[in-house]
């Protein structure tokens, strides 16, 4: 991805942080249905294991954030979890991804990382 500041992304890296949104985003599924996630005990706000999984994606958050069955194989060919962090009590979760390859045309390079966040 461009590490010039000035430049604008290109459409392929916006479609590429875009997607990884998306997979954030599906995470929040198991946040809704467990409340420990939302709520954990003494207030244990700490990195989490995620890994990607079909049935992860393939679900998304129960709203819009769904991929089709080519992207979710797309994405998880190309990116992994590195860190991930569930809702605070202020509604802040993210999650790091680091590309595992190069993504031709996107301007990803291996090692690359994309951290999208909510709130």
């Amino acid at each position: 991805m461009s590490q010039n500041q000035n430049k604008l992304p290109s459409v392929a890296e916006l479609l590429e942080m875009s997607r990884a949104q998306i997979v954030a985003e599906a995470f929040l599924k198991d946040e809704d249905e467990k409340s420990e996630f939302l709520h954990p005990k003494n207030n244990d706000y700490t990195f989490r294991e995620i890994k990607l999984s079909n049935n992860l994606l393939k679900d998304g958050n129960n709203h819009t954030s769904i991929l089709t069955a080519p992207q979710i194989k797309e994405f998880m060919e190309n990116w992994e979890v590195v860190a991930y962090l569930p809702n605070t009590t202020t509604g802040f979760s993210g999650t790091l991804f680091e590309a595992l390859e190069d993504i031709p045309r996107s301007g990803v390079k291996a090692v690359d990382q994309i951290l999208p966040f909510r709130e």
